[in-house]
C-alpha cells in the first residue's frame, strides 16, 4: 500500500512477468490478474488477508497464462478463495456462477496456461478454497484449505491437465479435494485431506465437457 492503494490497482499497473508484493494488512477486495506471468505474493502469509466479508464473490482470480498466487490468505467469499480459469468473459469469470451447467465451447475459450499457487491460506469461502477450471501445466501445493461448502481444493474440466496437486492440507470441507473431468495427467500426491464429510472424489460428469475421467494418479495421500 506505500505504493498503492488496493492489491487490484498494482495488479493493473504491473508489467507482464512482474511481481506484485503485497505488505502486511487486511484487503477487503476481489482481485483479477489478466496480465501474463504476474506473480501476487503476500509477504507474510498470516498478515497479508484478502477478506471478502461475506459480500464478494471471490479473493484473487487469475485469467491470464503464468499466474502465480504465493503466501497470503483468502477468506469470507462468496464463491471462491483463488480461482484459475480459461473460461472468462469482459464481465468475469464465469466458472461456476451461472445457475446449473454449461458445455463451454473449448475453442471459444481456451485453457489458461501455466499457474501456481503456493502457501495459501483459504478459509471459509462459500464454495471451493482453491479452484482450478479449465487450466493446464499448473501446480497447487503447500496450500491450506477450510470451510468451503464445496471442496477445499478443485480441478475441473482440462484434457490434458499437467496439474500436479501436492503438499496441501484440507480440513472441515464438505469435500477435501474434488476433480471432475480432469484427467492425462492429473497427479494428486501426499497431501492430507482429514475431517471434511468426503475426503476425496473423482468422477465424470455428463453435464460438463472432457468426459470420461482418465488417467489420474493419486499416491501417498
Amino acid at each position: 500500500p506505500a505504493d498503492e492503494a488496493t492489491i487490484q490497482d498494482a495488479v493493473d499497473r504491473v508489467a507482464p512477468g512482474g511481481l506484485v508484493l503485497v505488505s502486511p494488512g487486511t484487503y477487503h477486495e476481489s482481485v483479477i490478474v489478466s496480465t501474463e506471468d504476474v506473480t501476487v505474493r503476500g509477504t507474510d502469509r498470516n498478515a497479508v488477508v484478502i477478506d471478502g466479508e461475506g459480500l464478494r464473490p471471490h479473493g484473487v482470480v487469475g485469467i491470464a497464462d503464468g499466474v502465480r498466487v504465493q503466501n497470503l490468505t483468502v477468506q469470507n467469499h462468496t464463491f471462491y478463495g483463488v480461482l484459475v480459469t480459461g473460461l472468462h468473459d469482459a464481465a468475469g469469470p464465469r466458472a461456476n456462477t451461472d445457475s446449473g451447467y454449461e458445455n463451454f465451447d473449448p475453442a471459444e475459450f481456451p485453457p489458461l496456461q501455466r499457474f501456481q499457487v503456493d502457501h495459501v491460506t483459504a478459509a471459509n469461502n462459500g464454495l471451493y478454497g482453491i479452484y482450478a477450471f479449465n487450466a493446464q501445466h499448473g501446480v497447487i501445493s503447500d496450500n491450506y484449505a477450510s470451510g468451503s461448502a464445496d471442496s477445499g481444493f478443485y480441478v475441473g474440466q482440462c484434457r490434458p491437465c499437467d496439474i500436479l496437486v501436492t503438499g496441501n492440507v484440507g480440513e472441515r470441507n464438505a469435500v477435501g479435494f474434488e476433480n471432475a473431468n480432469a484427467s492425462e495427467p492429473l497427479l494428486v500426491v501426499g497431501n492430507r485431506f482429514s475431517s471434511n464429510r468426503v475426503g476425496m472424489t473423482f468422477l465424470s460428469d455428463y453435464q460438463e465437457v472432457f468426459i470420461p475421467e482418465a488417467g489420474d494418479v493419486v499416491v501417498g495421500n
